[in-house]
C-alpha cells in the first residue's frame, strides 16, 4: 500500500500566486493538494476561503495552508472555527514551534510579505514538523476545552480484548482511548493493571485505593490523560504534581454519590473533571440521571476555564446529548460504540450536539 501525502490550499486573490507557487512544489514532492480556491487574481473575500480549507482540514485529518496578503486575516477568519489551530509564521523557527508546540493544523502566510522562496521553506519546515505531546499535549487541550468541541474517548472496557489491535483501528477517528485501571480494591473487579500500548493516545482512568503506582505505569506508557479518584487514599496535590511532571493532563473522577464541591479546592490545578454517571466496574449500565446537575454545577462554577468536564457511563446518542447540553465537553462511551456496526458514524453521532 502506497501512502500518499495529503494537504489542502486556499488564498485569496493577494496570495493567489504565491498560492500557485507553493502547489507546484508539493505537488513536484509527492503530495496531493486539495484546492480550496481561489482559481484566478479576481478579488475575492479570505473568510470564504478559510472556511472551505477548514472544512477539508477537519474532514480529511490532514494539514492545511491558507495565504492572503498579510496572512493576518486568514488566520483570525480560520481561528474562528472550532478544531482549528492556525499559526501566521514568517519564518522557519516560528512554523516549526507552531508544530511541535502548538499542533497547528494550519499554517498562513502572507503572499504580500514573503518571496517564494523563503514561503516554500516555511511550507517545508512546518509539514515535517510533528506535535512533541508531553507537556505541549495537556496545554492545547486546555486550548481546545475554550472552543467547545465535543470530545470522544471509546472505553475498551467494552471492547473484544482477543482481537484488541482491530478493535482499536476500527475507533481511530476519535480522540483518545480510554483504559480502566482496576485494582480489586477500590472496585471490586481488576482490569488492566498492566497498561496495555494501543498506538493511540490513552486516556488512563485509574480506579484504585492507591493510584499512585498506576499513575507510574501510565506515565511509562506516555498517556496523554491521566485520571484518579477523590475518593482514593491519596494525597490529590501529590498525583496532580506527579501526572503534570511529565507533562500529561490530569483528571479527577468524582463517584456518583460524591457531591461536586468536593473537587472545587483543585479546579485551578487539574485540566478535567470526571463525572461517574454509573457505578464503578461494569459496562453497559444506564445512565444516572442525577449525573446532569452535577456537570451543571462544575460549569457553572468553572465559568471560563479551561478545564474539561468528561461524563463516564451509560453514554450513548440520546444520553450524549443531555450532558453536552448542560456543560460536558469530553465523553467516554463504551458499549455505545464498540457494539456499533458502524463505529465511525457512532463517533460522529456522540459528537453532534
Amino acid at each position: 500500500m502506497i501512502f500518499v501525502k495529503r494537504v489542502t490550499i486556499g488564498s485569496d486573490h493577494s496570495g493567489f500566486a504565491l498560492k500557485e507557487e507553493i502547489k507546484k512544489m508539493l505537488s513536484e514532492s509527492g503530495w496531493h493538494v486539495f484546492d480550496a480556491g481561489c482559481f484566478s487574481e479576481e478579488s475575492v473575500d479570505y473568510p470564504r476561503i478559510a472556511a472551505k480549507a477548514c472544512d477539508i482540514v477537519l474532514k480529511e485529518r490532514i494539514p492545511g495552508i491558507l495565504i492572503c496578503g498579510t496572512g493576518t486575516g486568514m488566520s483570525i477568519a480560520a481561528n474562528k472555527i472550532p478544531g482549528i489551530r492556525a499559526a501566521l509564521c514568517h519564518d522557519k523557527y516560528t512554523a516549526k514551534m507552531s508544530r511541535e508546540h502548538n499542533n497547528a493544523n494550519i499554517l498562513c502566510l502572507g503572499g504580500r510579505i514573503l518571496d517564494p522562496g523563503s514561503a516554500k521553506g516555511i511550507v517545508s519546515e512546518w509539514l515535517s514538523a510533528g506535535f512533541s505531546g508531553g507537556r505541549h499535549f495537556r496545554r492545547v487541550s486546555q486550548i481546545s476545552a475554550l472552543d467547545g468541541i465535543i470530545r470522544v474517548h471509546p472505553s475498551i472496557l467494552a471492547a473484544d480484548r482477543s482481537a484488541l489491535k482491530k478493535e482499536i483501528e476500527s475507533v481511530a477517528t476519535a480522540d483518545m482511548i480510554h483504559v480502566d485501571v482496576m485494582d480489586g480494591v477500590f472496585v471490586e473487579n481488576r482490569a488492566f493493571e498492566d497498561i496495555p500500548e494501543l498506538g493511540m493516545p490513552l486516556d488512563a482512568h485509574i480506579m484504585a485505593n492507591d493510584p499512585m503506582p498506576y499513575i507510574q505505569k501510565a506515565l511509562l506508557r506516555k498517556a496523554a490523560l491521566i485520571t484518579f479518584h477523590i475518593e482514593s487514599d491519596v494525597s490529590v496535590e501529590d498525583a496532580i504534581n506527579l501526572i503534570h511532571s511529565s507533562g500529561a493532563m490530569c483528571g479527577i473522577a468524582l463517584n456518583p454519590q460524591t457531591p461536586a464541591e468536593s473537587v472545587y479546592p483543585y479546579l485551578d490545578m487539574t485540566d478535567v473533571v470526571l463525572v461517574m454517571s454509573v457505578e464503578l466496574g461494569k459496562s453497559g449500565q444506564e445512565f444516572m440521571e442525577s449525573a446532569l446537575e452535577k456537570i451543571r454545577a462544575l460549569r457553572e462554577r468553572m465559568e471560563s476555564a479551561p478545564v474539561s468536564i468528561a461524563v463516564d457511563g451509560g453514554i450513548n446518542d440520546k444520553t450524549a446529548k443531555k450532558a453536552i447540553d448542560v456543560g460536558a465537553t469530553m465523553l467516554v462511551s463504551g458499549s455505545f460504540v464498540f457494539s456499533s456496526g458502524d463505529r465511525e458514524m457512532a463517533i460522529r453521532k456522540l459528537k453532534t450536539k
